[in-house]
């Protein structure tokens, strides 16, 4: 093995500068290593000017707006930076040119495992109101936020007129509130606070809302509709640094806080990012370890110098972070050693879909469910003084995720836990909802799932541990199994048999004729739905709840799996998103309106999907405004004649359809039908129609109520599929399943008749449709 020698000095081409300046030596390292620059901070941020200038024009802009701006890029590019050591700074000086701006209050947060409260915690630092009234207001209605922050600014300003002002909030690592919080409910009545404070609800906005969001988690905030927009439409990137912006990154704050460069250093360290003068070619996920190199540089200065010898001692960019990790793991002892191990582990998040992240975990439970809290205590304080790990406001979390890469020891742990530490996520969310849930004995693990839980729990040689609530959790849910069969009659020692098959087979890898049910591996089925169509799935933000026929089909389905109600969360998907929702893994299936077509089955690019069904036959149909008979529209063939132009989804088949059939189209399609149907009710659009299939544009002519009508609908039929990967064939078969038991009994036509037949008016009611993707 090769080691940097402490003994090296460099040669006289790159000669320690002679100049020192009087005065102490610094004591203050001006890099802060894997932590992101705080507001305190901000003297030793440069680089990034010219995001900053954008991000501050953007907020400028969203005074008129009713979105969030949204800073958008990936792990390691300086986000959390740019916000608060950027943004923030830079608005105090007076970045935006509106009158008193410098003065507005900010409020910078991440959301935590529970995003309300920590919400409600803030503002009440700000309003003086009690966070726990503050979060019970704006749980009863997310539109509540705004008055709120509106009577802060009011008691601010002394009651006065406050017209202009502002709060600036800003919600840094946004991702966390898929990654951390496990309510579905709460994630989205923070979301809908969010953009309640961002939008006003028709009155002057109260705030302007900035969320740093990590740009592989884009797809999983489009599928909320309040944040499309803002994701897909107006982000700002946050790209590479060119090499004069590092340069000054670098030698902006040792020149603050009055350190030397040697010559010849900043050369290098461009040199080892991959930078040249001319091209931006390096990783930007490599600045946290840039960051870190030069703090470890720091810590082997020579007086006032940072020298390349102290570079190289350091470990260079690539390895000065493991480096460091190493240099601290080797000094614990073998017990300590399990004990960091089992820490570090606690503190990541599996990732589904997306790269692994790091997790917050509350200190003194982390502690209290530790094996040996003395020992976990001792190693916590440790992994804290190498800046690996961060203890901030009672939570510890992992200081940059680039240590998840950097640290090829952490990442082999990762790898070869990766199964169980899967479980551990799924179980810590679960028996934390149950216990907040009162314990109600419906959240319990039943069946397989409770088996393979209990396998992981009893495992010796697993390196991360259920804690006293989980194994109570799971005690619970055999303890009500043993009541359910022993009502049952089915004799204890049939359950006992029952348990040990189940641990033989769990032991041997399941090994088995029949692959496991797919809610063994996926306690939570994970829906992708469409948020804005009439009959068939329709989204209501007043009581944040789902209904319509396809909404019933797909909790049929779930409860033919094997899920309950609870079980089952639905994401909305535009048409277009709907083959990268399921790309990403952020649902396992959809159920959207989707039309089985021979190019979707073919198009390898667009995911390779497969298909269950068709559940529902539709023809396509055409809408108008109810005044188009002025302009001799009446049927299909007129919008022809007449070159009107026509509007459609982005994504669906009638896109590259219907130019095909002579029709003339608008000239950018949006990204739902609800979309197209705004350009045709405003007067100042040139789009007279609308086509979609014959269900969505009937129930968009009864909503209408005399503003649309339908034209003739279209020749032909598609069937609507319930589209997932091509890669999970276990899934289709439980999905074709469930649907030959839906259709073959009497629910399908019950299901048409509560939410489709006051649409179809006069038709009859149809049969259920042949189940021709799930032969063979």
């Amino acid at each position: 093995m090769l080691c940097p020698n402490p003994a090296y000095r460099p040669p006289a081409l790159l000669p320690v500068p002679e100049r020192v300046r009087e005065g102490p030596v610094p004591q203050t390292c001006p890099y802060p290593g894997l932590a992101a620059f705080a507001p305190s901070q901000a003297q030793w941020f440069f680089g990034r000017e010219h995001v900053i200038t954008e991000l501050a024009g953007g907020l400028a802009g969203c005074m008129d707006t009713t979105d969030p701006l949204v800073l958008m890029g990936p792990s390691g590019a300086g986000k959390s930076s740019v916000l608060a050591a950027g943004l923030l700074s830079a608005l105090g000086k007076g970045a935006m040119p509106m009158p008193g701006a410098r003065t507005w209050p900010h409020l910078l947060m991440t959301p935590t495992e529970h995003p309300l409260a920590e919400l409600a915690t803030r503002l009440e630092r700000l309003a003086g109101v009690p966070g726990a009234s503050l979060r019970e207001e704006i749980e009863s209605d997310p539109r509540r936020l705004a008055p709120v922050i509106r009577e802060m600014l009011r008691a601010r300003a002394g009651r006065t007129a406050i017209t202009g002002s502002r709060l600036v909030l800003v919600v840094d690592q946004f991702e966390e509130v898929f990654t951390q919080c496990a309510d579905g409910r709460e994630r989205q009545l923070f979301i809908s606070a969010l953009c309640a404070a961002a939008g006003g609800g028709g009155d002057e906005p109260p705030a302007l809302v900035v969320l740093g969001l990590r740009s592989d988690f884009q797809d999983h905030c489009a599928t909320y509709p309040e944040l499309r927009h803002a994701v897909r439409d107006t982000p700002v990137f946050l790209g590479p640094m060119t090499a004069a912006e590092l340069r000054e990154a670098i030698a902006g704050p040792a020149r603050i806080a009055g350190l030397e460069l040697q010559p010849g250093l900043v050369e290098i360290l461009l040199r080892d990012l991959g930078v040249d003068e001319t091209a931006q070619g390096y990783d930007p996920e490599s600045l946290p370890l840039l960051s870190h190199a030069l703090h470890a540089t720091w810590h082997h200065r020579e007086g006032r110098s940072l020298t390349v010898a102290g570079y190289a001692a350091a470990g260079y960019v690539r390895n000065s972070v493991e480096n460091t990790a190493e240099a601290t793991y080797g000094h614990f002892d073998s017990a300590e050693q399990q004990a960091a191990r089992s820490l570090l582990l606690n503190l990541v998040h599996i990732g589904e879909g997306t790269q692994d992240t790091r997790r917050r975990a509350n200190r003194i439970r982390l502690l209290h469910d530790s094996t040996h809290p003395e020992t976990t205590d001792e190693v916590l304080d440790r992994l804290v003084d190498a800046q690996l790990v961060t203890v901030e406001a009672g939570s510890v979390f992992i200081t940059h995720e680039v240590l998840l890469h950097a640290w090829p020891r952490l990442r082999q742990w990762i790898h070869d836990d990766r199964s169980g530490l899967r479980i551990h996520q799924q179980l810590a969310q679960d028996a934390d909802a149950w216990d907040q849930d009162g314990r109600n004995p419906a959240r319990l693990y039943r069946g397989s799932r409770l088996g393979l839980a209990r396998e992981w729990a009893a495992n010796p040689t697993g390196h991360s541990r259920p804690t006293p609530l989980q194994r109570t959790f799971l005690h619970a849910g055999a303890q009500a199994i043993r009541r359910r069969n022993k009502m049952l009659g089915l004799p204890a020692v049939a359950l006992s048999a029952a348990l040990l098959v189940m641990a033989g087979w769990l032991m041997s890898g399941g090994a088995t004729d029949e692959p496991d049910p797919w809610k063994v591996s996926h306690p939570l089925l994970r829906v992708g739905v469409a948020a804005d169509q009439p009959g068939m799935s329709v989204y209501d933000e007043e009581t944040n709840s789902w209904s319509g026929f396809e909404i019933q089909m797909a909790r049929e389905i779930a409860r033919n799996m094997g899920y309950d109600d609870s079980e089952v969360a639905f994401s909305s998907v535009a048409t277009d998103s709907r083959v990268g929702a399921l790309g990403t893994g952020h649902v396992d299936f959809v159920i959207a309106s989707f039309g089985i077509t021979d190019d979707r089955r073919a198009d390898r690019k667009a995911g390779s999907l497969s298909f269950a069904g068709p559940y529902y036959m539709a023809s396509g149909g055409f809408l108008v405004r109810g005044n188009a008979n002025e302009n001799a529209i009446s049927d299909s063939g007129d919008l022809l004649d007449t070159g009107a132009k026509v509007c459609t989804a982005r994504g669906s088949p009638y896109e590259t359809a219907l130019p095909k059939l002579g029709f003339t189209m608008a000239r950018a399609q949006p990204d739902t039908y609800e979309g197209c149907l705004n350009m045709l009710l405003d007067p100042r659009s040139d789009v007279y129609a609308m086509v979609s299939d014959d269900i969505v544009v009937a129930g968009y002519e009864k909503a209408g109520r005399g503003k649309v009508r339908r034209l003739d609908d279209l020749q032909g039929a598609e069937g609507y599929g319930v589209a997932m990967r091509s890669e999970t064939p276990a899934l289709k078969r439980e999905v074709c399943s469930a649907l030959k038991e839906i259709t073959a009994g009497g629910a399908w036509e019950a299901m048409y008749r509560e939410n489709l037949a006051g649409l179809t008016g006069a038709k009859p009611i149809p049969s259920p449709p042949d189940l021709t993707e799930c032969e063979g």
